[in-house]
């Protein structure tokens, strides 16, 4: 029985002597699967539109706070992170699930 012995240094021997084949490979693949997601997406079943008013309510401690802050921080964009984010959606599609088991329970 003939034993081989490959050790590392021969795995990057063909890897490089192969690295057509392995870029190629990897390029198909990933144009394949790219493609497949955009053309066999389903529909969204939900859509929706939100509208958020901010308002800064001048205080004494807000206004001093603001003077002396260092931050240049945006706060519509933090706004709009924390309504985009999963906590926000989840809470909403749970209150869409009951007023729907309501509803049915109502008209049953």
């Amino acid at each position: 029985m003939a034993q081989y012995d490959i050790n590392l240094r021969e795995y990057w021997r063909i890897l490089k002597k192969r690295k057509s084949v392995v870029i190629l490979i990897t390029l198909v693949l990933g144009l394949f699967s790219t493609g497949f997601a955009i053309f066999e997406a389903p529909e969204p079943l939900y859509t929706t539109v939100c509208v958020v008013e901010i308002q800064k309510q001048p205080t004494i401690q807000g206004v001093y706070t603001q003077a002396i802050s260092f931050s240049d921080s945006d706060d519509i964009a933090t706004q709009v992170s924390i309504v985009k984010s999963y906590r926000v959606f989840a809470g909403r599609f749970e209150d869409m699930e009951e007023a729907q088991r309501s509803h049915f329970i109502f008209q049953g």
